[in-house]
């Protein structure tokens, strides 16, 4: 898959619905761990730019999945939520899922 960091999008308001890479942004992950949002039987499915505000600061929607054998069939199930934080322009995002790059 390919990727890009972030700064390559220079334009801010094109950056809205783009995908950020799940393993390579430590310090989102540890942002949504700390908001204790994501239950512990939880792993990240995606993060999206879902919003850009002020001030420098993204809403992120994220996508948490989780598997239960009490579901029917053993479907998954996912864990939405959203979470404000600073942007970081050495984030790295995927450049084949999303908008990416045009």
């Amino acid at each position: 898959m390919s990727w890009f960091i972030l700064k390559d999008q220079p334009i801010r308001k094109k950056r809205k619905g783009i995908w950020l890479r799940v393993r390579n942004n430590d310090d989102v992950v540890q942002a949504i761990k700390k908001s204790k949002l994501m239950r512990v039987t939880e792993e990240i499915e995606c993060i999206e730019i879902k919003e850009l505000r002020p001030n420098n600061q993204v809403l992120l929607e994220v996508w948490c999945s989780s598997f239960s054998i009490w579901n029917r069939k053993g479907r998954e199930r996912f864990n939405v939520f959203y979470l404000l934080v600073n942007e970081n322009e050495e984030w790295i995002c995927e450049g084949d899922l999303g908008r990416g790059l045009k």
